[in-house]
């Protein structure tokens, strides 16, 4: 395991304000929603996060 680099804080996202695509506001919502969950439970909401942003991610290109 490394150590985390001393430059590295974690990001607040403030949830009221979106970021005007529903479903990364949404996924933004699950995160952290499970922040202070168990790992096991952390597992579904990143998966489905990995998902929604790769498939976000993908589809800039076809608009």
């Amino acid at each position: 395991m490394t150590a985390p680099d001393d430059d590295w804080a974690p990001v607040n996202v403030d949830q009221t304000a979106g970021n005007g695509h529903p479903r990364i506001d949404e996924t933004l919502a699950a995160l952290a929603a499970a922040r202070d969950a168990p790992p096991a439970v952390q597992v579904a909401p990143l998966t489905e996060a990995h998902r929604t942003l790769r498939e976000t991610l993908d589809s800039i290109g076809d608009v």
